[in-house]
C-alpha cells in the first residue's frame, strides 16, 4: 500500500480555499446583478407585491426623492374602491427590516384581504438636489483657496476627510455614483487652492489639476475622496 504524500493536507487546503474563493466571487457577482436590477427599476423597493408607479417626486416643480406607488392586488384579492385606501409610509423605501408589505400577512396583505385599496410611499435613497447643494456650499465655506493657502495638503485632508466620509456613508449607501458626482467639486476646490498657493499654477487650472493627480497617484490614501477612486487626472 502506497503511503500518501506526507504534506497532502496542504494540497487539500489549497483546493478547498480555491473552491471557496470561486463560490464567494460568484455570490458577489449575483449580489451585484441584483443591485443593478433593483437600481434600474422605476420604483425600487423590496415589496413582495407588484407595484404600479403613480407619481415620481423627482418630476415635481420642487423635486423630492419620494414616490407614490399603488399596490397591485394579488390574484384572488377582491378590492372594494368604496373602502378607504390603506397607505403605508416608509422613509426607508422598503430597504429596512419590519416594513409593512414585505409579506402577505403584513399590514398591506391584511388590508387587501379586507378589500382596501393599498398604496405605498417610499423614497429613492439617492442624494437629493437640496443635499447636493448643501455639500457644495460646505466645500465653498471651507474657503481653501482664499484663507487656507498657507496650509499643506495634509492639513486640508484632516479638514475635509471626516465630512467626506460621513457624506459617503449616508448619501452613498445606495446610489454611490450620485454622491461621488457631487463630491468631485472637492477636487476642483483643491485645484483652486493650488493655484493660489503656487505661483507656477496661477491661471493654470489644468496644470494645477494634473499636479494634484500626480500626488493622488503617489499617495492615493491622502484624501477619502481619492481612496474612493475619485482622483484628478495626472496628465501625461
Amino acid at each position: 500500500m502506497t503511503n500518501r504524500f506526507p504534506f497532502g493536507f496542504v494540497e487539500d487546503y489549497w483546493i478547498d480555499a480555491w473552491q471557496r474563493s470561486i463560490m464567494y466571487l460568484d455570490v458577489l457577482r449575483e449580489r451585484g446583478n441584483i443591485y443593478f436590477e433593483h437600481k434600474a427599476s422605476a420604483a425600487p423597493n423590496v415589496l413582495n407585491f407588484e407595484a404600479e408607479l403613480i407619481r415620481d417626486g423627482r418630476t415635481l416643480a420642487q423635486p423630492v426623492n419620494y414616490l407614490l406607488v399603488r399596490i397591485v392586488p394579488p390574484e384572488g384579492a377582491s378590492i372594494d374602491t368604496k373602502k378607504p385606501p390603506y397607505v403605508v409610509i416608509d422613509p426607508r423605501a422598503g430597504h429596512g427590516p419590519g416594513i409593512g408589505g414585505m409579506k402577505h400577512d403584513s399590514e398591506i396583505g391584511v388590508a387587501m384581504a379586507a378589500g382596501h385599496p393599498c398604496y405605498f410611499i417610499g423614497f429613492l435613497p439617492a442624494i437629493s438636489n437640496k443635499a447636493a447643494k448643501a455639500i457644495r456650499q460646505t466645500i465653498r465655506e471651507w474657503r481653501m483657496a482664499s484663507t487656507r493657502n498657507n496650509q499643506r495638503l495634509e492639513d486640508l485632508a484632516r479638514l475635509t476627510n471626516p465630512a467626506v466620509r460621513g457624506w459617503m456613508n449616508y448619501y452613498g449607501r445606495f446610489y454611490r455614483s450620485k454622491c461621488i458626482q457631487v463630491l468631485r467639486h472637492l477636487n476642483e476646490a483643491l485645484a483652486r487652492w493650488a493655484q493660489r498657493k503656487f505661483k507656477r499654477f496661477k491661471r493654470r487650472e489644468r496644470a494645477s489639476m494634473h499636479w494634484l493627480g500626480r500626488i493622488a497617484r503617489r499617495d492615493p490614501n491622502l484624501f477619502v475622496l481619492w481612496q474612493l477612486g475619485v482622483r484628478p487626472e495626472a496628465g501625461v
